[in-house]
């Protein structure tokens, strides 16, 4: 994940529309007239603080960003102020069959940028529910050996296989092996863990849960069609 503090003249993923574009300057309004900066910083003084605030916009979708930044030598210490977190849908599919699941996620999303850590351990927690259920790992193992099992199983498309197999890169994520009865905890994490992991759940949604409803329902209105002109159906 990049610095939480976008912008302009950044490439970042906006998080309003999800596309990866390079921020533009946004517009100040300031005693009613509007003000473009070519870094459109600003600061806002009290009496024994002073805060910066970086704005940019998305020249996709034209919706605005601001971020804030306590200290300018500290930009990494800095957060997403608007909009409050990434937007990332969940896929009904998900929804409907495991709510707890899609909780979770939604959780770990909203935490992405307010606390790393925090979204990261629930979204260990999603992976590990989604490769004990779907995948059929035992429960028991801890994260990085479901990986491993579900890798040498060899049931995953390539994209998806070196996907899920980069993840163990990030040296805190190898480190601290988390037991499914532990997932809850809180621990340090790499910079681009905590997304990493939620682009990897938005695959693994797609393979289990989106493609599979997608291919029953085509299936189901195929043999709609069969019946209505006096065929068999598919054979299952």
């Amino acid at each position: 994940m990049p610095d939480s503090v976008i912008r302009p003249k950044d490439t970042v993923k906006c998080p309003h529309c999800s596309e990866k574009l390079r921020m533009e300057a946004a517009l100040f309004s300031l005693s009613n007239k509007q003000v473009k900066s070519d870094f459109a910083d600003c600061s806002v003084h009290g009496a024994k603080e002073i805060i910066n605030v970086a704005a940019a916009a998305c020249p996709e979708c034209g919706k605005p960003i601001v971020s804030v930044v306590p200290d300018e030598k500290k930009i990494r210490e800095g957060w997403l102020a608007y909009p409050f977190s990434s937007e990332r849908t969940i896929p009904k599919q998900v929804s409907d069959e495991d709510p707890a699941l899609a909780e979770d996620y939604r959780e770990a999303a909203l935490l992405l940028t307010l606390s790393p850590k925090a979204s990261a351990a629930l979204s260990r927690r999603c992976l590990e529910k989604v490769l004990v259920k779907k995948a059929g790992v035992p429960a028991d193992l801890n994260i990085s050996k479901m990986i491993q099992q579900v890798l040498d199983s060899k049931t995953l498309p390539s994209y998806l296989h070196d996907n899920l197999d980069a993840i163990r890169g990030f040296a805190r994520f190898a480190a601290h092996p988390i037991p499914l009865k532990d997932t809850g905890e809180i621990v340090d994490v790499d910079p681009g863990e905590a997304e990493y992991t939620l682009e990897i759940l938005d695959d693994l949604f797609d393979f289990y849960y989106v493609k599979p409803a997608r291919a029953a329902e085509m299936r189901k209105a195929l043999d709609e069609k069969l019946t209505a002109a006096g065929k068999p159906p598919m054979k299952k």
